[in-house]
């Protein structure tokens, strides 16, 4: 553990490496059997996999590998999902309320529309792109 321990870059990071594996290590000696690695003790293991590698901190804290690597990966797409676009800021002047407008929008998953707006005003507009989304939330 010392030597794997020191390939970390960081002192904090280290230290809270140690925490943790001091929390498994409690957990195991009151476990019975065939229990689950309690859901806050991953959470700490994925924060310090995203800092320091998923091996090095697998290897620290006596964890698989390959779980730990599902876990990183569960969270980052988590993450990605909930930094999906909620806003979209459309500037339209008044003169070009009666111009020919066409948008296109797609969400995460690939689902498209297609937007040909001929003489509609902005509030159509809105309408059209809020109901669009809220489809494909």
């Amino acid at each position: 553990m010392a030597t794997e321990l020191s390939t970390l870059a960081t002192e904090g990071l280290k230290e809270k490496l140690q925490e943790v594996r001091c929390q498994i290590d409690s957990w195991r000696k009151t476990r019975i059997s065939l229990q689950h690695v309690p859901k806050p003790i991953w959470e700490a293991a994925v924060e310090l996999a995203r800092i320091g590698g998923i091996n090095p901190v697998a290897s620290v804290l006596g964890l698989n590998y390959y779980r730990l690597k599902r876990k990183v990966e569960a969270s980052q797409r988590a993450v990605t999902e909930s930094k999906a676009v909620s806003f979209v800021e459309l500037q339209v002047t008044p003169a070009a309320s009666s111009l020919e407008c066409t948008a296109e929008l797609t969400d995460r998953r690939g689902a498209t529309m297609r937007l040909r707006l001929v003489g509609a005003g902005t509030a159509e507009l809105v309408a059209l792109v809020q109901a669009f989304w809220q489809a494909h939330q």
